[in-house]
This record gives structure tokens, sequence and C-alpha cells, in this order.
């Protein structure tokens, strides 16, 4: 029973990473608790981000709880692996793109 829990967490860690990376780039996220923290209270901003988070949490336990019905190793786990790495590319992409092209 420890091995297989070990063996999910393993299959879950590129999963882990690459959200983690994800989340550490600046983005609406930033800009909504930035904005609530300059015009707002520190409580409207605390919430804002709490709120935030709740949204992140929420969404990596739905990731997590998908990928770990999958089978590890088998095709329909590498076509979820390969399917969530072309999202975040494109996410990439889009905010780079977006990032390069603002007018000061």
């Amino acid at each position: 029973m420890l091995e297989t829990g070990h063996a999910v967490a393993a299959g879950l860690f590129p999963f882990a990473i690459s959200y983690a990376l994800l989340a550490m780039l600046p983005g609406a996220n930033f800009a909504v608790v930035a904005q609530a923290g300059l015009t707002a209270s520190r409580a409207t901003a605390l919430s804002a981000a709490a709120g935030i988070a709740l949204g992140a949490s929420s969404l990596a336990a739905i990731v997590a709880t998908g990928a770990g019905a999958l089978p590890p190793g088998g095709i329909a786990h590498q076509m979820a692996a390969s399917l969530y790495g072309a999202i975040l590319v494109f996410i990439g992409w889009n905010s780079m793109r977006r990032a390069l092209s603002f007018q000061a």
C-alpha cells in the first residue's frame, strides 16, 4: 500500500512542478490582488488573495483526481500529460506575446 502511494505521488510530480512554475508567473491573479491592495483596504486584498488561492487549490485537486484516475504509463496518461503541457506552452506563449506588445 505504501509503495502504491509513492508511485501515485511520483506520477503526479511533473504536474505539480509545472503548476508551481505557472503559479509563479505574474498575471491576471497578481493584477487583481495588486489592484485591490492599492485601491481598497488590506482586508479586500487578502480576500481577493484567499479567493484566488481557493480557486487554484480546487483546480489542482481536480487535476490531481483526474490524473490519479488514469493508469500510469498508459496511452491515456501520456496523452493527458502532452495535452497539459501544450496548454501550458500556449498560455506562456500568449503571456509573453502580450507582455512584449505592451506599449508604455
